[in-house]
């Protein structure tokens, strides 16, 4: 079938392939085809008669994929359409991997992508202190740090972005995210000990042309987003993201005269380019954001009398992060071919903490990856490469004074090495395994080994296991900075200033071992599709550098030490229990334990028992209603009985209830809702400890075990234009 060059024509009975020919599927009327237990990544192509042949190369699972296009000629085009289903735990793959799709971030605002995750279980998202707004990231029962958070597979949020990185990508952008548990592909590198989200911005060539979204909630929080696609070539296109977001209120609802949340301004202006040719493939994007906020005693009601100045937090954060990616088909048939990704990271974050103290910190990043990969027999793969890091840091934490000389920390660090990794895929038995070598200029050289296996006992019901080793250099000062939010003085084991070839902050690099296993069934309930998961992971640490808080209330100490150890187990349950009703009921059990100076001591302000329920009710005239609700067990507060009793803390927190709903209308490319979070007002209504004389050795903001602000609404709309 042919097209008048304006309009495009599904074909019917295109045959879709792998690249060693296998018949994977053939089109319906529709140009819809469904691929059975796929092993990822993969290379489908798509043919029809004597039309030229197009090729999609899909990541992973949830991957929302454009339009084939097959072309003669002329500009008449056909198209034969990938449709993916809803998101969820996915059944392809030998890793465990959940997929987050558009439709469940429309459950929730999702201004941000650390905003995405509140009808998750398997990551938490909390605030990380009670002034500064930086959001903490929990997966597997350990600190974001040690999850390799990657764009399309590039890691993008590492170092000093770990502080804002998911604060600083706009919800709306983001077409999907994936969820893997567990030490992933030694593709990737050294570190992710405990696993990894990889998100992708909305650059497919199926996204509308244009998108249109604006936001605002009753505290004062503005944000719009623009989004637009152009069409450079038949075969390569070019999106732009322009975001800016303003938090101009800033409420007091428990009158201590600290706001609830900062004040600031936040602005990214980003692109991406995409081409796909015959015999090769590249994409590139590039990113500049601009972060500023200000927070503390904006609201100078109860500042002590003696106090010269009221004390402020403000940080102000400038990255600008780009990557290219080149894969390269070497025969026709495509059965092999190679990969490059490049990828680069400049960023100045600076934190003032009142009058007395400041934070200063640089990074120069960049990163190459290099990989060869083979189909073998059957649906084996091999693949093979090197990748490098290298990072420049210079970080300076200490006294506001300009007749202090700065002694900073300071490095220069890299690592490389070869890797290599097979993927043997049999009618019921999977398997992955891989290993790198690697040689890093301030710790020397390792091995990093990783193992997957999956086994079918049938169609329907999945088991899967998986090992693996990892080793990172901790940035201790950004990772820490919300706990810089206090009048603690800070020790070290070791001398943190070691030179520029030195060990980081005079640590050696940290290391875990990672093993899990989980259990997947698909099943149908009330007639509809339904979803059961269990899994349970354990991280046991060679090495860990840890930011003592319980030695006592006035003290920070960063020391290493061995025997820490984190479990946690998971069961998952999706259900459709009537026509257009959509329930997930999660449970998470964490137990993560750390090797303190006092012993070994629960993990502070984390829940040991979680339980999230999330409902979606849809109506024919597309009206939804959705509601989430996140049920949380008391949580560890670091020791404060040798205060003053107006200055102590209870060793627990209560057990409190976070409920968020949602009204969304579609409409004719409209997308329209108004919704409230943390509607029960719950959380921590005294997130500072001597709130009215912030200079005063007690004066702490690190100790929030919840949400800090009350019941807050919000309203906004979304345009796409087709």
């Amino acid at each position: 079938m042919q097209s008048d060059g304006k309009q495009q024509t599904p074909v019917l009975n295109a045959a879709v392939r792998d690249m060693s020919g296998k018949l994977l599927a053939n089109t319906d009327a529709n140009g819809r085809f469904v691929l059975s237990n796929p092993t990822f990544p993969l290379h489908i192509r798509a043919s029809w008669r004597d039309l030229i042949p197009d090729t999609l190369f899909v990541e992973g699972a949830g991957d929302t994929l454009p339009d084939f296009i097959l072309r003669i000629r002329s500009t008449d085009a056909l198209i034969i359409r990938a449709e993916n289903g809803a998101g969820g735990m996915s059944r392809r793959g030998v890793q465990t991997v959940e997929v987050l799709g558009k439709d469940e971030f429309k459950k929730a605002a999702c201004c941000n992508l650390s905003e995405s995750f509140e009808t998750n279980a398997s990551v938490e998202v909390s605030n990380a202190d009670g002034i500064s707004g930086i959001r903490q990231v929990e997966m597997l029962g350990l600190a974001g740090k040690y999850v390799q958070m990657n764009r399309d597979n590039v890691p993008l949020i590492r170092g000093l972005a770990q502080v804002n990185g998911l604060n600083q990508v706009p919800g709306p952008f983001v077409s999907r995210v994936l969820i893997a548990k567990g030490a992933g592909s030694v593709m990737n590198g050294p570190e992710g000990l405990t696993g990894s989200i990889n998100y992708a911005f909305r650059t497919d060539r199926n996204e509308p042309p244009w998108f249109f979204n604006v936001y605002a909630g009753n505290m004062g929080r503005f944000e719009a987003n623009a989004m637009h696609r152009v069409e450079v070539s038949p075969r390569s296109w070019y999106t732009g993201f322009v975001h800016g977001s303003a938090q101009t209120g800033t409420p007091d609802m428990n009158h201590d005269g600290f706001s609830d949340v900062p004040a600031g301004r936040k602005f990214l202006f980003g692109n991406h380019f995409q081409m796909q040719k015959e015999k090769y493939e590249m994409q590139a994007g590039l990113n500049l954001v601009s972060d500023r906020r200000e927070a503390g005693q904006i609201v100078r009601r109860l500042h002590h009398p003696y106090t010269q100045l009221p004390y402020v937090f403000a940080q102000n954060d400038r990255k600008a992060e780009g990557f290219v990616k080149l894969g390269i088909f070497l025969n026709e048939e495509t059965e092999s071919s190679i990969g490059n990704i490049a990828a680069f990271q400049l960023q100045d974050l600076d934190a003032d903490f009142g009058d007395s103290n400041l934070y200063r910190g640089q990074q120069r990043s960049f990163m190459y990856n290099f990989f060869f990969q083979r189909e073998m027999r059957g649906e084996d793969v091999f693949r093979a490469g090197m990748n490098m890091q290298y990072d420049a840091v210079l970080e300076y934490l200490g006294p506001n004074d300009a007749r202090i000389d700065l002694l900073p920390h300071q490095r220069q660090e890299w690592v490389a090495g070869p890797f290599a990794e097979y993927t043997l895929k049999q009618e019921k038995f999977s398997a992955v395994a891989g290993i790198r070598a690697d040689w890093n200029n301030i710790y020397g050289a390792y091995l990093t080994p990783r193992l997957h296996l999956r086994y079918d006992l049938n169609e329907d019901n999945l088991l899967r296991f998986q090992a693996g080793y990892g080793r990172r250099t901790a940035w201790v000062l950004a990772e820490n900075l919300p706990l810089f939010i206090s009048k603690r003085r800070v020790e070290w084991q070791q001398q943190p200033f070691t030179g520029i070839h030195g060990k980081a902050y005079g640590f050696d690099q940290e290391k875990a071992a990672n093993f899990g296993f989980s259990y997947t069934r698909f099943f149908k309930m009330f007639l509809r599709k339904a979803t059961l998961h269990l899994d349970y992971f354990e991280t046991r640490f060679d090495n860990q550098v840890l930011a003592d808080r319980d030695i006592a209330p006035d003290l920070l100490l960063f020391h290493q030490r061995s025997g820490g150890v984190a479990r946690t187990a998971q069961a998952e349950w999706i259900l459709q229990p009537a026509r257009r009703i959509d329930l997930k009921l999660a449970y998470r059990w964490v137990e993560s334990l750390q090797p303190l100076m006092r012993g070994m001591l629960l993990q502070p302000q984390q829940s040991p028992h979680r339980i999230v329920i999330v409902n979606d009710v849809a109506t024919r005239s597309k009206w939804h209603l959705n509601n989430t609700f996140q049920v949380n067990s008391p949580r560890r507060i670091p020791g404060t009985s040798e205060n003053p009793a107006q200055f102590r803390r209870p060793e627990y927190s209560p057990w409190f209830v976070v409920w968020n709903a949602q009204i969304r209308k579609e409409w004719k490319g409209w997308d329209w809702y108004i919704g409230g979070e943390n509607l029960l007002s719950a959380g921590d209504r005294f997130p500072v400890v001597s709130p009215d004389n912030p200079y005063s050795r007690y004066f702490d903001a690190s100790l929030v075990w919840g949400p800090v602000m009350g019941a807050n609404f919000y309203a906004g709309v979304k345009l796409s234009i087709k």
